[in-house]
């Protein structure tokens, strides 16, 4: 045998060519697929990102609805205390002038009463009067 080294078959250019071109449309297709998975990642991240402008928003609104809901029974209380003091004041006047009302009524009436018995004293008198004139006047034709 002869001293000349055996060469190993090369690929040819043509084969090198396709297996960079195999290994490149790999890279291509990772590459396609991290964009992908990127624009994914994006499109969560803003979905997020406006899910907790929303929650803000839920949150101040809900914090003002708990202010206004409070203010509103405080101004409640207020009302039903005042409605109450002013209540109590309208019965208090209310029972004065039934007092007063009663007080001038019994006085009327008692007015007007003994003005009656006085005129009925009156009328008794001048009756018995009457009466005794005429038992004198009778006694003296007698």
């Amino acid at each position: 045998m002869s001293n000349t080294p055996v060469k190993k078959p090369r690929k040819t250019e043509s084969a090198k060519l396709r297996s960079i071109e195999i290994t490149l449309l790999k890279i291509l297709d990772e590459l396609s697929s991290v964009s992908r998975k990127q624009k994914e990642l994006d499109s969560q991240v803003t979905l997020i990102y406006e899910d907790h402008n929303l929650l803000e928003t839920i949150q101040s609104n809900v914090t003002g609805l708990h202010e206004r809901v409070n203010s509103n029974f405080d101004h409640y209380e207020r009302v039903v205390k005042d409605l109450r003091g002013d209540i109590l004041e309208e019965v208090f006047k209310t029972q004065a002038n039934v007092q007063k009302t009663t007080e001038k009524t019994l006085e009327h009436v008692t007015e007007q009463t003994a003005g009656i018995t006085t005129a009925l004293e009156k009328e008794n008198i001048i009756s018995k009067k009457d009466s005794i004139i005429k038992k004198l006047k009778k006694k003296i034709k007698k």
